[in-house]
């Protein structure tokens, strides 16, 4: 009986996908079949053909699958700017009811783990309270940042022949302080 050719080509590409290579794979053929070595090798060339058509289409759908999630991940991760502004100032309120002793915390102290709290008493030391108090500051500044309150005061000039003179230049000046103390800047 003479082997089919699609068949043979698909047992060539199970051996392929099994990491085979040619000669053991033409050992497994010709043990089923009395296929001569050159129908072979033009079976083998297609099967290859195939096998390489295949894993392309499994790298572009796993390159597909992978800028998905990449693309997933990023948009979780971008927070709005009133989302960043809420934890800030969650943050915030945290590290101000540790100030006033609300809310007990641990700390390190040289090698030691201790306690806010010793029963009733609040002992926080004063690095520490200091460093919570430099962090909300920097907080609050990171929110005036998000909120644009350090925003440059655009003052609109019309300069004629290109330069300032002195006394323009003193007068936008005064102006623009002005402006500044106008807007609690």
């Amino acid at each position: 009986m003479k082997p089919n050719k699609e068949h043979i080509i698909s047992q060539i590409l199970v051996e392929l996908e099994a990491g085979k290579n040619y000669t053991d794979t033409f050992g497994v053929i010709r043990s089923k079949s009395k296929l001569a070595e050159s129908t072979y090798a033009n079976y083998w060339k297609i099967a290859n053909e195939r096998y390489a058509a295949a894993q392309q289409q499994r790298q572009q759908v796993v390159s597909e699958v992978r800028v998905q999630i990449d693309t997933e991940a990023a948009i979780m991760g971008l927070k709005s700017k009133n989302e960043r502004v809420l934890e800030y100032q969650a943050e915030i309120l945290r590290m101000e009811q540790q100030l006033i002793g609300k809310i007990k915390s641990t700390f390190i102290v040289g090698n030691k783990i201790l306690q806010s709290h010793n029963g009733d008493t609040f002992m926080l030391p004063l690095q520490l309270q200091n460093e919570l108090r430099n962090t909300i500051k920097a907080y609050r500044a990171e929110i005036s940042k998000l909120e644009g309150d350090y925003a440059a005061i655009k003052t609109e000039t019309e300069i004629k022949g290109g330069q300032l003179t002195p006394d323009q230049f003193e007068t936008l000046r005064r102006e623009a302080r002005e402006a500044a103390s106008h807007t609690g800047k």
